[in-house]
């Protein structure tokens, strides 16, 4: 196969615009965070969230306002909020690549185009395409583990921290992600998962009765208004997901269970509740919080309507800083992205743990 000259590679203003516009369309808009979480933008620097809890039960009869019969109405609870702050974070990467590359990026394209086909259809070069759903992914995929698995304070286990030791740190502490936040809130219903505290791979192996009674108790521990709530959502890591699979599979003796797929993710009913295979958080977790012998609390299950633990971005066309040049130097093209970031979970009552 020739070689082809990367340098033909560099997009031009209008198909960087373009580019631009899909990966926000995707990203922040309708793609498949969308369909996961609740996506804020517009978000600014110590913006306040604020979140107005229900009045409580009251009313009664009238009185003269000293206890005796009267034609006051009785006065009720008043309006009380809670509030939190965003604190977005400015993220940047460059993508880099050169002729040398061309085989690998080949064999991507045909993955890649079936995940992605809308791209190859909007920007007329293949390669071009491609390279910009390979953004998207990594974009996706590196928002999920920041706005959850982010630390201000990350550090690694050679430092008494949960990081794997070579972790590149930058990349988890610019702010505080969504467990950091769940695990210092008393307030948040949590079933204990035994597993997660295994001294090794194999003690942390959990068990389909173990996955079912987990996601069991997650459920049974949430506040009624959370079960009611027909927008709910178990997002629950691969073995748990798995596990409870397998034990629905021995329950129906037929492995026929309903499956669908949200949000690019596998997903099964409990209850009547939605629970996503959340991979990115198991990926993070074999990947960055693994310490040779055993891993970070490995099996972790969030219960809660997505609106209750929004991602942020200041601004929806911040990708629209992606920009790319060709350097002779390096005879290589290098593609430029940066968003803003930031993550939060709002009430405790709206939300049912397990890890």
């Amino acid at each position: 196969m020739s070689v082809f000259d990367v340098s033909q590679l560099t997009l031009n203003p209008t198909e960087v615009q373009n580019a631009s516009e899909l990966i926000v369309e995707k990203l922040w808009k309708k793609g498949r965070l969308a369909e996961l979480f609740d996506i804020q933008t517009g978000i600014g620097n110590k913006t306040q969230i604020v979140g107005v809890k229900r009045i409580p039960i009251g009313g009664g009869a009238p009185s003269n306002g000293q206890g005796g019969v009267g034609c006051i109405p009785k006065a009720i609870g008043g309006i009380k909020t809670t509030q939190k702050y965003w604190d977005p974070a400015i993220v940047t990467g460059r993508l880099t690549y050169c002729a040398q590359d061309e085989n690998r990026l080949f064999k991507i394209l045909q993955k890649w185009t079936n995940v992605y086909p809308d791209f190859f259809e909007k920007i007329p070069d293949d390669v071009k395409a491609m390279i910009v759903a390979l953004l998207l992914d990594h974009i996706e995929t590196s928002v999920i583990a920041k706005a959850f698995f982010s630390d201000t304070a990350a550090d690694t286990f050679a430092n008494g921290g949960v990081f794997t030791n070579t972790t590149d740190l930058s990349v988890f502490n610019q702010i505080d992600g969504v467990f950091k936040e769940v695990f210092a809130d008393v307030n948040i219903p949590r079933y204990t998962i035994a597993k997660n505290s295994g001294a090794d791979y194999a003690a942390q192996k959990i068990t389909p009765d173990e996955a079912y009674e987990a996601i069991e108790s997650v459920f049974d521990e949430a506040d009624e208004r959370l079960k009611s709530d027909p927008t709910a959502i178990i997002y629950a890591t691969s073995d748990l997901f798995w596990g409870y699979a397998k034990k629905l599979a021995a329950i129906e003796a037929s492995g026929g269970f309903t499956k669908t797929i949200i949000g690019g993710r596998q997903a099964l009913q409990y209850m009547g509740k939605t629970i996503v295979n959340m991979v990115d958080w198991t990926e993070v977790i074999k990947t960055y919080q693994n310490d040779g012998t055993k891993y970070n609390l490995p099996h972790r299950i969030i219960f809660t309507v997505k609106e209750n633990m929004p991602i942020g971005t200041m601004d929806k066309k911040d990708l629209a800083k992606l920009r790319t040049n060709y350097s002779v130097d390096k005879n290589a093209v290098l593609t430029d992205y940066g968003y803003s970031l930031d993550a939060n979970f709002l009430e405790s009552y709206l939300m049912s743990v397990a890890y």
